[in-house]
């Protein structure tokens, strides 16, 4: 009983989650200058984030299929739920903080690096937050499911924060470099970020903690760094965006390697299955 308890309030939460945050997203569109611009221009700027976000979500469902994890209505139905579910609260999040902040400090390369570095971690504990609450309601414990579901997660907030910079650019011009400049960063940000974040989160459920838990630690601790130098002043100095593309596609690619591997060996998913509790 108390376990159904416990899912029925994590299940009600991430209800309130989602309806909450498809309004405030539809607020935020109708206050915009996006509404404005004739259809053709419209469609032109989604266009971008959206051809991004459908092939992501394609190889999301092929590894869910090959790894005989999810089907696709449940992937379908997961991304939805992701889409509008931490955007928002990421957003009122980092308006929260960059106000506060900015009244406790001065304008100072100081104030850029703190404001990255709260961002960072902010965003990233809100995905990873929704990836153990859905985990908890489904009952996924395993690292293929939690590296799964945290790339849904991921791909959900990006793809909405990606539209919500183009929707509130301040003219066509602005909008549309914006919707360029995600498109091209795209491929290595959010959803590949919490796939890891999931994928250490993961071995929480392990029989053994005292090993797995600080490497699961630093992984998180891995991905927030990554995340604070690509927000921070840091990533304006040459070649150094394309390296930390090239280290994170690194860490996803050996995760991806590391489960596949899994995936095919009978033996070693059968030893997986009792490492994890299910």
């Amino acid at each position: 009983m108390i376990i159904n308890r416990k899912k029925t309030t994590s299940f009600i939460l991430i209800l309130f989650l989602f309806f909450f945050g498809l309004d405030w997203e539809s607020v935020q569109l109708m206050d915009s200058n996006f509404l404005s611009y004739s259809t053709n221009q419209q469609a032109y700027l989604m266009m971008g984030p959206l051809l991004m976000a459908i092939a992501i979500f394609i190889w999301i469902g092929y590894l869910a299929k090959r790894w005989n994890q999810f089907n696709w209505l449940t992937c379908c139905l997961l991304f939805l739920v992701c889409s509008f579910a931490t955007g928002w609260l990421a957003a009122e999040y980092n308006d929260f903080v960059d106000t506060w902040l900015g009244q406790q400090f001065d304008q100072s390369a100081f104030l850029d690096y703190l404001l990255a570095f709260t961002g960072a971690v902010g965003e990233e504990v809100i995905k990873l937050v929704l990836v153990g609450l859905l985990a908890h309601c489904l009952n996924y414990k395993t690292p293929a499911q939690l590296f799964i579901l945290g790339c849904l997660v991921g791909l959900g907030f990006q793809w909405v924060e990606d539209l919500s910079y183009v929707f509130l650019a301040e003219n066509l011009d602005d909008s549309l470099v914006t919707a360029i400049t995600r498109l091209s960063n795209g491929f290595c940000s959010h959803w590949v970020y919490s796939g890891i974040t999931g994928y250490a989160l993961s071995h929480w459920f392990s029989t053994d903690q005292k090993i797995q838990g600080p490497k699961a630690i630093g992984l998180i601790c891995l991905i927030i760094l990554l995340h604070f130098i690509w927000n921070s002043p840091l990533s304006e100095f040459f070649l150094l965006p394309i390296t930390l593309n090239l280290v994170t596609a690194l860490i996803y690619l050996t995760i991806v390697l590391i489960l596949d591997h899994q995936s095919i060996n009978p033996l070693f998913k059968q030893q997986t299955l009792i490492y994890f509790k299910q």
